[in-house]
């Protein structure tokens, strides 16, 4: 569940939950700070209808506001191989950790009734535009610029699963970072490194009227004799930003394979 999830975030489209009588689908696009989210609840059985079926998604904290609306009613019964639908609309207000959920409640044939509670693949990382750096030297002056202070300087040592091949494993976390986790990679010589920069976009206004921007970079390297783990370090313009962004990028780190 946890690797489907990890996966889920950096892809538009996947299974979310499945179990023998349900499959719970998901689609979902971004731009900028807002969301759109597509949920499609199938019934497996092809004979036998699901009753009191219903979705619903909640936001587990004020950085998400969350808009849905399940066609035909909040709760209905599934026919046979058929499925029900649950769109939503996500508007990223502040930096976040924890991902919105899915309420998913129905009765299978032979009238046992299951209630799930599902974590949605939404990570912070899905409201990043990426931010192009010529080379190292412009990403380390942005580096030296976001001096720690007041907790901007978010750091995590993350172990892997194997100690095999590290340079193998960055090349990995590269392509995620620049495929599902919409960061710009600076190149660099070093093959024991990765660096990335990118925007966080919020739809939250700030003193002038403009909505809020934070600027966010990351490091990540194999420490020198230890092989066996990443040390992960994000600085930003703002404290919560730096350690929500770690937390999405560690999350994908600690899975590489």
């Amino acid at each position: 569940a946890e690797r489907a999830l990890r996966l889920l975030t950096l892809t538009p489209q996947g299974m979310l939950f499945e179990d023998e009588h349900v499959q719970v689908g998901v689609k979902h696009e971004y731009r900028g700070p807002a969301g759109r989210l597509a949920l499609y609840l199938r019934n497996r059985d092809p004979a036998r209808p699901l009753v009191a079926a219903r979705l619903g998604v909640a936001s587990t904290g004020p950085a998400l506001r969350v808009q849905a609306r399940e066609e035909d009613g909040a709760e209905r019964a599934v026919p046979p191989g058929g499925q029900a639908t649950l769109m939503a609309l996500l508007e990223c207000l502040q930096p976040f950790k924890d991902p919105p959920e899915l309420r998913l409640q129905y009765t299978a044939p032979g009238g046992r009734a299951f209630n799930h509670l599902l974590r949605l693949p939404v990570a912070m990382t899905c409201f990043l535009e990426p931010v192009p750096l010529p080379d190292r030297g412009a990403f380390e002056d942005r580096w030296g610029r976001l001096a720690p202070q007041d907790g901007n300087d978010a750091q995590e040592t993350v172990g892997l699963i194997s100690a095999t091949d590290p340079g193998a494993r960055l090349a990995r976390l590269r392509r995620m970072m620049e495929q599902g986790m919409r960061m710009a990679v600076v190149e660099s010589n070093a093959d024991t490194e990765l660096l990335a920069a990118a925007t966080f976009r919020t739809n939250t206004s700030g003193p002038d009227g403009n909505k809020l921007s934070v600027g966010c970079l990351v490091k990540v390297n194999v420490p020198s004799g230890n092989p066996s783990t990443l040390q992960v370090a994000v600085r930003s313009t703002a404290a919560r930003a730096s350690w929500g962004l770690l937390h999405a990028v560690a999350a994908q780190a600690r899975g590489l394979e």
